[in-house]
């Protein structure tokens, strides 16, 4: 799967959530948590959350 193709690429927010699990701003499932900062969780849509 070419990652160039989507409008959007995945490596930057993927990063970006790897990086606040370290710190500590998501759990270690990468969901927001009590010290996740509004703008992540206004910014993020987490797609896992609509499938059936």
């Amino acid at each position: 799967m070419e990652r160039d193709t989507y409008p959007r690429k995945w490596y930057d927010k993927a990063s970006q959530k790897k990086m606040m699990i370290q710190k500590g701003l998501l759990d270690k499932h990468g969901k927001a948590n009590g010290s996740t900062r509004t703008a992540w969780k206004d910014g993020y849509t987490d797609y896992r959350l609509n499938l059936k």
